[in-house]
């Protein structure tokens, strides 16, 4: 288990990434603050690929940057029975996004709108990629953390 408390964190693509299972991220603040983005992937303020996590009081902005990054993403299959709770999020494209996962509990989280993003965006973002033939997380094909891109 891995708790982060009262973190302070500026850095360019994701703010926090936890690919591991039993972390509890409470009362940090993330921000992207650089315009830059060095990936394809995109830009999160915190990325979750793991299980029975608590994302917990947490603060998350863009502080100004021009780089439209997301708040708090649930990547793949790979992110199951977390709670998220009690969290503002400022000024991102989407607040919360499930690219997967099962049983998240998100409850009690503040998203504030973007007033300066050029796209379109959402408060909370549900999808699915179950029935994506050569989905490069399934589960049913090794443990999840073994399947993540090199």
């Amino acid at each position: 288990m891995f708790t982060i408390i009262e973190f302070y964190n500026y850095y360019r693509e994701s703010g926090m990434q936890f690919n591991g299972d039993e972390n509890v991220i409470e009362n940090n603040e993330i921000y992207k603050v650089s315009d830059e983005l060095y990936t394809p992937f995109g830009c999160q303020m915190l990325n979750i690929l793991g299980d029975h996590n608590i994302v917990r009081g947490n603060i998350l902005s863009r502080l100004n940057s021009q780089a439209d990054c997301s708040g708090i993403l649930f990547e793949w299959d790979l992110a199951d029975m977390n709670i998220v709770e009690g969290n503002h999020i400022f000024d991102v494209f989407s607040g919360i996004n499930l690219q997967g996962g099962d049983n998240n509990l998100i409850q009690n989280n503040v998203i504030h709108a973007n007033k300066n993003s050029t796209a379109e965006g959402w408060g909370i973002g549900i999808f699915s990629y179950d029935d994506m033939v050569g989905w490069p997380c399934d589960e049913e094909n090794g443990p999840p953390q073994a399947l993540l891109p090199a």
